[in-house]
């Protein structure tokens, strides 16, 4: 029997990209706290403004260890991560907090370039 806890030992840098608009810039950057297991190395998804300063963060069950790819939708302020162990999530920007929303074929089509673009498959 194979036991997973947490989301793995390896840390990749942190991504950030910035929204279409410009007006936001998204990180998705791995959880260091150990205080749970289920979450350390999981990625975090932080919201912020151009210049930096965080407006709002989001943890995800996304491992670190695992392909990933996060951006955002080619219009409008909507954040797109592809992860190969949890899937495809996207989040809304809504009063400088992600809102997660239901996914569209428009949405699992930018997942797969994303992935495509940072992974060459």
């Amino acid at each position: 029997m194979l036991l997973l806890v947490g989301c793995g030992p390896m840390m990749k840098p942190e991504e950030r990209v910035a929204s279409p608009s410009g007006a936001f810039v998204v990180a998705a950057i791995p959880n260091e706290d150990t205080t749970d297991p289920a979450k350390h190395l999981c990625l975090r998804l932080v919201l912020m403004t151009p210049t930096g300063a965080t407006l709002s963060a989001l943890q995800t069950g996304a491992s670190d260890v695992q392909k990933w790819a996060v951006g955002w939708m080619e219009t409008g302020d909507v954040v797109v991560l592809q992860s190969s162990d949890i899937g495809t999530l996207a989040f809304t920007v809504v009063s400088n907090q992600l809102d997660q929303v239901a996914l569209t074929p428009p949405i699992e089509a930018r997942a797969a370039q994303l992935k495509q673009s940072k992974y060459g498959r």
